[in-house]
């Protein structure tokens, strides 16, 4: 069973919600206890957001070559 992964764009979903959301979904598997599933579903949030920091970070770096090159004498 998959882990469900936090929605985010441009209606991001709340850590509540989808802590919510992937309980529900990790603890349909009877086999772990019910601290493993909070600890799948927190690493699973602090994983999307960092994934979504470093496209952030990514970005903006792009941004600053971008403004480089354009400021460079032809």
């Amino acid at each position: 069973m998959p882990v469900p992964k936090p929605r985010m764009g441009a209606n991001p979903e709340s850590q509540t919600d989808y802590m919510a959301r992937c309980m529900h979904e990790v603890s349909k598997n009877p086999d772990r206890t019910n601290e493993q599933n909070v600890a799948i579903c927190m690493q699973a949030w602090r994983d999307r957001h960092k994934k979504e920091e470093a496209r952030k970070d990514f970005v903006k770096a792009l941004e600053h070559i971008g403004a480089f090159l354009e400021s460079k004498p032809k």
